[in-house]
């Protein structure tokens, strides 16, 4: 409450500083009433210090030692996620106050959570005889609250030089319409499979239905910030919204339990500006009228091109790739301009920068390898699978499911779906078995959460035993902390890649490496780096790039970085497109780009470019009579952290795919990767000793090695199977081939 009262004040002493500014104003607002949505993500902080809810028994004995009631033992303060949508209408009074009228939904969710330690009782390693441990209990509430709620809010624009900013306090009074839970009591610790309940589980007490004696009114103080954005002269304005929600009333009648809330989100509302009609008669002056001055009219603008309607021809001389496109005088761009160029280069493979004036795309037949990584990671502190993996809905997508379809993919669409090709081969391979271990990252919320790293594990179990009816007893699982390799690393990037489930198998064939015949289009350059120009006097709102073939959208960058204001801004885009074989040109028609950048005003600019592409198929060449050639691309990721050594798996991948496909002719080509962690220097040094332990390992005639460090990542590096993927050493063999007839009606 004392939050609220400081907030309250100190916007009293705002809108005591904008009494002038007030007065100022004419008495019509110069917007009328607007009318819009709005969503938000919830970060809800529960306030909670109960033992149970009204009748509902969170433990029984019978499985434990007898020992007295502990009343400490309660359900304390947690957080958790939500979201918060519904509709507004926006009422101006002035240019200074409105009132914002919302209607909303909101979830109050979270988990919380009780420990409790006690002694448990199971057998002895010989199982003749009863053993005690030391256990821990980890009772459960999963509360699923929500409520629909009223929510009048008054806004505030107190800073006259800053119209567009806002500041919001009001209330919200809820109607609780959702008022569930579910609850489970756990045998945490210890993890020793002989130790369980009497129902020969680790969990028990199961239970979900109402809340009982829950409060049907939700009252709270609501205080917040907001900024107009203008989206062009449409009429609508964007709004991101940050708000705090402070809960005045509990869930429960006589429970100390309630939950405030942190609200961050938008609104998009439609708010027509009020036309004010011109005066008819100006009033008369007696000083003479000056003589009129001549004033100069700029030309018209031109109709702005965009890029799907573009026909744009190839630049007939090539491009100074020395230099970034820029404005050529001042005077081309008056005050409160948008200005903005886009020019395309290429980068070789020792990333030398060159002129593009034509794209060469030729396709070969090839055998792709997609190594498998046996890790899931996790989010902090949650224990369920992130939605980035790919889970099947239903057990009829496993009949159809096949790891040979993965053509024209990069290597973390097929990682995505690594636990449904562990689940396909378990399945195949009847005699296979599984361990899956839990791991946490041993710091802040997870610092010791055992419980949590079980959970992780449990939770990839159930999915192969639910969806894809593997026999429960063929997969096994444990916790732990820390990996039993962690990645050690103080960077918080590095931390998050040990909150993960590390899978093992006792069959090679389960987690080896995926090998698909494929046929893929090789553009030269490899690489194509977009280099921008954007000088926006009234900051840049929103940036992309976006590339095209014919009718096809190839790629929409988002470009990050933008500053509030800038004179010259020269953001830099590189795309690596054999490593992104699904949107790589695959058509003879020009390759064409267009940025589109819009300002905090409003105003667009849509510069364009085009490239040349020459389409070498496989047809062509056979008709040419030149000698083609086969590719297969081999990745190699099971590496030590910060070791170059080739290491045990990696050397039976070289074994079992590179060394039996070598022929007299072929070509080795082996690059080094490493993601963005640590020194540059020490990574470039590092990329190059993996690259050469696998060339001398491999000892083929025709062998070319190197590293590039992080300076050329095939993946994201802002996730952690993306910087373990880059952390990589690619073997690309060619081989010459003579073209069979069925291999060209293959390819057309």
């Amino acid at each position: 409450m004392n939050r609220f009262i400081i907030l309250s004040c100190s916007i009293c002493l705002l809108w005591a500083q904008s009494a002038s500014h007030l007065r100022a104003q004419q008495n019509a607002p110069s917007k009328s009433v607007g009318f819009g949505v709005f969503g938000a993500a919830n970060f809800n902080q529960h306030r909670a210090g109960f033992r149970e809810l009204p009748g509902i028994p969170t433990t029984n004995f019978y499985t434990t030692i007898p020992r007295p009631q502990n009343d400490d033992i309660i359900f304390g303060d947690a957080n958790g996620w939500g979201f918060t949508a519904g509709a507004l209408a926006d009422v101006p009074f002035s240019d200074v106050f409105a009132l914002s009228l919302r209607l909303s939904y909101t979830t109050h969710n979270a988990q919380l959570f009780s420990t409790e330690k006690l002694r448990v009782s199971g057998l002895s390693t010989s199982g003749t005889e009863v053993a005690f441990a030391d256990g821990i209990v980890r009772r459960e509430l999963t509360p699923n609250l929500g409520t629909i709620g009223i929510e009048p809010i008054l806004a505030i624009s107190p800073i006259a030089s800053l119209p567009d900013f806002r500041l919001y306090v009001g209330g919200r009074a809820g109607f609780m319409i959702q008022r569930s839970f579910t609850q489970v009591e756990r045998l945490a610790e210890p993890t020793d499979p002989r130790y369980i309940w009497n129902n020969g589980l680790t969990e028990r007490n199961q239970r979900a239905e109402e809340i009982p004696a829950a409060n049907p009114l939700n009252l709270a103080l609501i205080g917040g910030l907001g900024y107009d954005i203008p989206l062009g002269s449409s009429n609508i304005i964007l709004s991101p919204e940050a708000f705090y929600v402070y809960s005045l009333t509990p869930f429960v009648n006589g429970l100390n339990w309630s939950a405030n809330t942190i609200r961050g989100g938008i609104s998009l509302r439609y708010q027509p500006r009020v036309q004010i009609p011109p005066q008819e008669n100006p009033p008369k002056t007696d000083t003479a009228s000056p003589p009129p001055v001549a004033v100069k009219t700029p030309p018209p603008e031109l109709p702005k091109t965009r890029l799907d309607s573009a026909t744009v021809e190839p630049p007939a001389e090539p491009r100074d790739f020395k230099k970034t496109p820029t404005f050529k005088h001042a005077d081309e761009n008056p005050k409160g301009s948008l200005n903005a160029s886009i020019a395309a280069f290429m980068v070789d493979s020792n990333g030398v920068e060159q002129a593009l004036v034509r794209l060469k795309v030729e396709q070969f037949f090839a055998w792709q390898m997609y190594p498998l990584m046996n890790y899931i990671f996790f989010d902090q502190n949650a224990p369920n699978v992130p939605t980035r993996y790919r889970l099947l809905k239903s057990k009829e997508e496993t009949q159809t499911f096949d790891e040979k379809e993965f053509h024209n993919v990069n290597m973390l669409r097929v990682y995505y779906d690594v636990i449904n090709i562990i689940g396909k081969r378990m399945r195949n391979i009847p005699n296979a078995k599984l361990q899956l271990v839990g791991c946490n990252n041993n710091v802040g919320l997870e610092a010791g959460n055992i419980p949590l790293s079980f959970r992780r594990a449990n939770e990839i179990r159930r999915y192969l035993i639910d969806m894809w009816d593997i026999d429960s007893a063929r997969v096994t699982v444990q916790a732990r902390n820390l990996p039993q390799k962690p990645t050690m690393s103080r960077d918080s990037l590095g931390i998050e890649e040990n909150r993960r489930v590390e899978i093992y198998s006792d069959v090679w064939d389960i987690l080896k490496p995926v090998l698909v015949s494929d046929t893929i289009n090789v553009p030269e350059p490899p690489t194509i780096r977009f280099r921008m120009n954007i000088k926006a006097d009234d900051g840049v709102a929103r940036t992309t790039l976006n590339v095209k073939q014919g009718e096809r959208a190839l790629k929409l960058f988002s470009v990050q970085g933008k500053p509030d204001t800038t004179l010259d801004w020269s953001p830099i885009i590189d795309w690596n497109t054999i490593n992104d074989q699904a949107s790589a040109p695959s058509l003879p028609d020009d390759l064409k780009f267009g940025l589109d950048v819009v300002d905090k005003k409003g105003q667009e600019a849509h510069p364009i470019g085009a490239i040349p592409v020459e389409l070498v198929t496989v047809k062509k060449k056979r008709e040419a009579g030149v000698v083609d050639k086969q590719l297969a691309i081999y990745r190699l990721i099971l590496f030590d952290f910060n070791s170059p050594s080739v290491g045990t798996n990696n050397a039976r991948i070289i074994n079992s795919f590179i060394m039996d496909n070598l022929q007299d002719k072929s070509k080795v080509d082996i690059t080094g990767f490493t993601d963005k962690l640590g020194n540059p220097e020490v990574n470039m040094k590092l990329s190059s000793g993996r690259a050469k332990s696998v060339a001398d390992y491999i000892k083929w005639r025709d062998t070319q090695a190197r590293g590039v460090g992080g300076t050329r990542p095939q993946y994201t590096n802002e996730t952690p199977e993306g910087r373990i993927y880059n952390r990589s050493v690619e073997v690309r063999v060619e081989t010459p081939i003579m073209l069979q007839e069925k291999d060209i009606k293959k390819s057309e």
